[in-house]
């Protein structure tokens, strides 16, 4: 009969790689992107207004729609 070594530290070593490897391989799904919007209504108008950081005003395109 063989005497087999047992640590408890390895152990839990192994665990904490399998772990951190499963998470690294897997793909990561990009968040959709939404800036902050501020949307408030004064007597003659609906006024919106959005934090588009790094966004050319060319760019941009405003619709509403089903009124």
């Amino acid at each position: 009969m063989s005497i087999t070594h047992y640590d408890p530290l390895s152990t839990s070593l192994r665990m904490f790689e399998d772990a951190v490897s499963h998470l690294m391989s897997e793909p990561r799904s990009p968040r959709p992107w939404s800036p902050a919007v501020d949307i408030f209504e004064t007597e003659n108008e609906i006024v919106l207004r959005a934090d588009l950081p790094d966004v050319e005003l060319s760019d941009i395109d405003v619709r509403i729609e089903n009124q």
